[in-house]
Formats: C-alpha cells, structure tokens, sequence
C-alpha cells in the first residue's frame, strides 16, 4: 500500500501539511523531493467574533473554564473532572463547563456526581454556537491526551482567551501566542497549572490580538510560486 501511496504522491508538485508534525511523520515514511509546506488551516476569524455575541446565559460569578471536545477517552475529560474535584477541595473555587457530548456521557456525570461537584463541573452538551460560551469565560482549556491542530485553539485565540493545554502536538497551535500555558500531561500536571492560574490571578494580555491573515498570504504565496 505504502507504495502505491508513493507513486501517487510523487505526482504531485508541491504537498501541504496542516502541520510540522504531519509533515515529520509523512517524510518518515515516503523518500520523496515533492516541495513540502506547512500552512496552518485558515479561520474566518469575523464570523467568530459576530457569532460570539449571541446572548447566553450568565455563568458563576467565579473564574470559569470552558472546554470544547467530544466526551470521548481521548479528550481525558473524566481525568479533569478528578483534578476539578481535587482543587475544589483543597480550596480553590473555580467552574469548568464542558460543551460537547460524546459516548462517555453517562460515565462523565457519574464521576462529576459521586465526586459532589454538579455545581461546579457542569455538562452543557452539544452547542450549535459554541463561541459566546468561550467568550464569557475566563480561560479555554483542552487538557487531552494527545491531539493534533485542533482548529477550537484558533476559535479561542481569535476571542482572546487564555488558553491552557496539555503537553501535545497541540502546543504547536500556540508556538507564538503567549496568552497561553502548557500543562505536563499528567494530572498533577494539570493540578499544578490550574492552581498557579487560580493562586495568582493569570489573566489574558488584552494587548494582544491574534490575527491570521498571514495564512492567506502563505496561501497566495504558494499558487503563484512557480
């Protein structure tokens, strides 16, 4: 297969990945002399922010956290529901809210209900409009296991949030967005990073304003490259 793959490839001009990892792990496998790009996939960044305007409802007047993902064993939402529980009892009040809904549904919200913590980890399922939720917080959170570009990254920093992640391929999402922390992948590494946040008050530099038109120039750029 790989080398029918090759001699279709080899057809090719010029290959474009969504990332540096796609493109390491593709050079890993093919030997070919293709021209190889990286451009990161392209947000339309106004229709982001016009969306995130629609009214919802108030959240907790504490610091609230808001993830975006399927409630899938990749996402690890169940170990986030251990580290929330840890930190409210040691005394750190915070709410995370969880917009998604997947096949560890059930499992979820039994965890959330034997740990006491419905009023502070709450399940808001699938959202048509995910974007007033990720507005209002104060963090954007994606503690996964592993992950890829995940284009939510762009929608968060295109509202300005502060954005907290685990340590994955993702981390290439916010190589030049420093409103932004890394978390070791692990739940003291979570635990840790959470309680750094909350402890001393980090919060975006609303100085800073992400924009991406670059894309469509490295876009442009690549068309009419000879």
């Amino acid at each position: 297969k790989s080398l029918i793959d090759k001699n279709v490839y080899d057809k090719y001009d010029k290959i474009v990945f969504v990332t540096k990892d796609n493109k390491k792990s593709f050079e890993d496998v093919y030997n070919l002399n293709n021209n190889k790009y990286v451009i990161y996939n392209y947000l339309n960044q106004d229709e982001v922010i016009r969306k995130a305007e629609q009214p919802i409802e108030k959240l907790s007047d504490s610091l609230n956290f808001v993830t975006v993902s399927r409630l899938v064993e990749q996402k690890a939402i169940d170990r986030l529901v251990k580290v929330h529980s840890k930190l409210i009892k040691d005394g750190y009040k915070h709410n995370f809210y969880i917009i998604g809904d997947g096949p560890m549904k059930n499992e979820i919200q039994e965890l959330i209900n034997s740990n006491n913590i419905n009023n502070t980890f709450i399940l808001l399922g699938q959202k048509e409009n995910p974007y007033p939720y990720i507005k209002a917080a104060d963090y954007f959170c994606l503690f996964s296991y592993f992950e890829g570009y995940p284009m939510v990254l762009e929608e968060a920093k295109t509202l300005n949030k502060f954005i907290l992640i685990t340590d994955t391929a993702a981390r290439e999402n916010l190589q030049n967005y420093s409103n932004s922390i890394i978390a070791e992948n692990n739940e003291s590494g979570i635990y840790d990073t959470i309680k750094n946040v909350l402890e001393n008050n980090i919060r975006v530099n609303q100085n800073m304003k992400y924009n991406n038109d670059e894309i469509l120039l490295k876009i442009k750029q690549l068309i009419e490259e000879k």
